[in-house]
């Protein structure tokens, strides 16, 4: 008799042995940093930080022997959920904001052992980050203690965002698709306006937005329901805006002039010239502008009337400028020759660094000064520093975050 079927199919058996006989995922240790699925760092819990609050979901993979799935806050020790499900969604308030809060979660076992995950924080606070991180071409809200994304706006390659601060709404400018758009702090899309064909640079007021043109050579302004109410046509490049003295606005050109535009009379009043390639500009207490220019590789400290009070000098990269609110006329630079973000008082002089970052982009303040978050695209991170230059949190899963913009909107 042949027997060589009954080999051949031992010899299957055999082969196929290592692929479902030993399938069992659910018996490799998830915090095992071997572990090919988790890495040794399940991430199954999720906490996003709200305002007075944290929303909590969980997500365990098909997982054999369980018989229970606990989630544990591990301040109180109180438990927060506990049943068979190995997925769900737990609002965790009233919580003060301010506070740190600690979670976990617990696999009890059929054998009668446990699995305990790695806590997971969260900070609730009145914070609205908006970031825009451009190789991914999206634009995020992170929770307000820099730890999570909130949710992502359904937007795709935007040029520049401005957020409200009394509000936190926000602003965006898609420069190839000739849009703006404006959402709610939620990220409700309220309107959209195609009418201006290559928007750049934004501007957020009370009771208007303004929005800079350079292909068109023009400066507009809308209303807050998006319709255009005028315009500023004859500039030569308007790359950056700033908030000027009263009602009126900062225009700076690409060809090294600076204008002044008021929603009263729109056409651009010349102020000063002599710079070449401006790149950052920050509002001044007085009315005044603070400008960054690239190829002088210099900071202009610019008064109401457009007399340039100093020059700062020897600044070959600087990628913002952020008004400071303690200190009076102290300006927040992203130095990216040193790789730091500085505080400089009014005389230039450097008050404090932040250490440790890789090629800072944008600033952004809270209204006291406590908190200070710097979009580092080097790092690919968005981080939160106290006022003394201690890291707080960081969100480090992005892929190049260029602007980060913060409101702590008025109850």
């Amino acid at each position: 008799m042949d027997d060589r079927p009954m080999r051949m199919l031992i010899l299957f058996l055999v082969l196929l042995m290592p692929i479902t006989g030993c399938s069992t995922r659910s018996h490799e240790n998830p915090l095992d940093p071997e572990n090919k699925t988790t890495e040794g760092n399940p991430q199954w819990l999720t906490a996003v930080a709200q305002n007075e609050s944290v929303a909590l979901s969980w997500s365990v993979p098909a997982f054999r022997d369980v018989s229970e799935f606990v989630l544990r806050d591990l301040v109180t020790e109180d438990i927060l959920f506990r049943g068979e499900s190995g997925s769900g969604n737990f609002l965790h308030a009233p919580l003060p904001n301010g506070l740190t809060q600690s979670y976990r979660l617990e696999l009890k076992l059929t054998d009668g052992t446990e699995q305990l995950f790695p806590e997971v924080l969260a900070e609730p606070g009145p914070a609205v980050p908006w970031v825009l991180d451009s190789a991914s071409g999206q634009v995020l809200q992170l929770a307000p203690d820099a730890r999570a994304v909130a949710f992502a706006l359904d937007v795709r390659d935007p040029i520049s965002i401005r957020t409200d601060p009394a509000d936190g709404s926000l602003l965006v400018a898609d420069f190839f698709r000739g849009r703006v758009s404006y959402y709610t702090s939620g990220g409700e899309l309220v309107w959209e306006n195609e009418t201006l064909p290559r928007p750049r640079a934004i501007l957020v007021e009370s009771n208007r937005f303004w929005v800079a043109d350079p292909v068109e050579n023009r400066v507009v302004e809308l209303d807050r329901g998006g319709a255009v109410v005028g315009a500023s046509d004859s500039l030569d490049i308007p790359l950056l805006l700033s908030q000027g003295p009263g009602e009126s606005i900062w225009v700076a050109e690409q060809t090294g002039r600076l204008y002044q535009v008021s929603p009263a009379d729109r056409s651009p009043q010349f102020i000063v010239e002599g710079f070449e390639s401006p790149v950052a500009m920050a509002p001044r207490p007085n009315g005044g502008v603070w400008l960054a220019d690239a190829l002088l590789e210099q900071i202009l400290k610019v008064d109401p009337d457009g007399t340039v009070a100093q020059i700062f000098p020897n600044l070959p990269a600087i990628a913002s400028l952020t008004p400071d609110p303690v200190v009076t006329d102290g300006v927040w630079i992203s130095d990216r020759t040193n790789n730091t973000v500085s505080l400089l008082d009014g005389n230039g002089t450097v008050l404090q660094s932040l250490p440790g970052l890789a090629a800072p982009s944008r600033v952004s303040l809270s209204p006291d000064g406590s908190e200070i978050w710097v979009a580092d695209p080097g790092l690919r991170s968005v981080l939160r520093f106290a006022r003394n230059g201690t890291l707080i949190s960081e969100y480090d899963r992005l892929t190049s975050p260029i602007i980060i913009d913060l409101a702590f909107p008025t109850p």
